[in-house]
């Protein structure tokens, strides 16, 4: 069969998306890669939504509208998944780009790699901000456990949790009757991705100039409400992705290195908020929330294997000051290098905490 004759689906969940339909649905219908079929589920907008698609439908045999009532994202994934007729799927959300070579680039790679029961792609994003976009990883076909083993690495990112940057092979989903959680309004598609991956033979990497997707920050899409939910349930949400975690670790052998990643790849992050803003806490109780990080079990094999890892000067100073017990030094130097930042808004770009605080901000 040629690469050609092979349908793509792509998925689409809509939910009051007027503003950005127009934009993904040019991007979807010029694509080079012509032989697709656009899935879009109308999640119950009360916008003009419906009146865009039911436009672009009207010229466009390829794409079919199904409206539902809204019951979020991970029912309206499942919804496609049920109708879907491609060798391949492919989630998009309806508020970002597509540059117009992305289908065409992961089928290519796909089909040049027939172990692979998974592409994932780089991205990019319409803002200046740093995120793990995946660039920095070397293109190729990998072997379940390095995959899984990379995963843990960088678990916390979009980049191996969201399903946009993803091409998967529909036999797999249907085979393990894989599909969205929809109990939970947060981590559904990582929950998808982790029971995806451990069906998986070999996961091939993708890196291209431009990226797979163009991701569009926002603050319309389900995210921007987690924030006003309870605590205690986006405490059971991480609890479940936690053991999903755990349970996919367990089976490469790599429990102890994901546990340790885990427990501390916030660490630098929090020293960071801690010694840079001033709020009404006072220096003495700071300097103790700090003594109380670098006091944590096991933070000192974490911070060696971080410097081991990137060789760079900050994570030597708090392995350091961790080792010989000096939490009053590594405290001063970050206090001073926060001083600098807040006052002077110079050092953070150009010095090693630069780089250190982007790496964790790509997490």
């Amino acid at each position: 069969m040629k690469v050609s004759e092979k349908i793509v689906s792509i998925i689409i969940p809509v939910y009051n998306a007027e503003h950005y339909l127009e934009d993904i649905l040019s991007d979807l219908i010029s694509q080079t890669y012509q032989n697709i079929e656009i899935i879009i589920i109308n999640d119950g907008s009360k916008d003009r939504s419906a009146e865009i698609i039911q436009e672009f439908a009207r010229k466009d045999n390829r794409i079919q509208y199904i409206l539902t009532e809204n019951g979020g994202p991970s029912r309206a994934r499942n919804l496609g998944l049920d109708v879907a007729q491609g060798e391949y799927i492919r989630f998009i959300d309806a508020d970002d780009r597509l540059p117009l070579d992305s289908i065409q680039n992961m089928v290519d790679a796909i089909e040049r790699n027939a172990e692979a029961d998974i592409v994932i792609g780089n991205y990019t994003i319409d803002k200046q901000e740093e995120y793990f976009t995946g660039i920095e990883i070397e293109e190729g076909l990998l072997e379940s456990k390095v995959f899984a083993e990379l995963f843990v690495k960088h678990m916390k990112t979009f980049y191996f949790g969201v399903p946009w940057n993803k091409l998967y092979r529909r036999e797999i989903i249907e085979k393990h009757q894989l599909r969205f959680n929809e109990s939970v309004i947060w981590c559904e598609d990582v929950f998808f991705n982790i029971e995806y991956y451990s069906k998986s033979r070999k996961m091939y990497i993708l890196n291209v100039s431009n990226g797979v997707y163009k991701y569009c920050t926002r603050d319309t899409g389900i995210t921007s409400g987690i924030s006003k939910k309870s605590i205690k349930e986006i405490d059971e949400i991480e609890t479940l992705r936690y053991q999903y975690m755990q349970d996919y670790c367990r089976v490469w052998g790599i429990h102890d290195y994901f546990e340790l990643e885990w427990k501390h790849a916030e660490l630098f992050e929090h020293l960071i908020v801690l010694t840079r803003y001033f709020r009404n806490d006072s220096l003495r109780a700071k300097y103790k929330k700090f003594q109380e990080y670098l006091k944590s079990e096991n933070v000192l094999e974490y911070l060696c294997g971080k410097y081991r890892e990137t060789h760079n000067k900050v994570w030597k100073v708090l392995e350091e000051g961790c080792r010989k017990n000096k939490h009053n030094k590594t405290f001063s130097y970050f206090l001073f290098k926060g001083l600098q930042y807040k006052y002077m808004n110079k050092w953070y770009k150009t010095t090693e905490m630069n780089m250190i605080e982007n790496e964790i901000r790509k997490r």
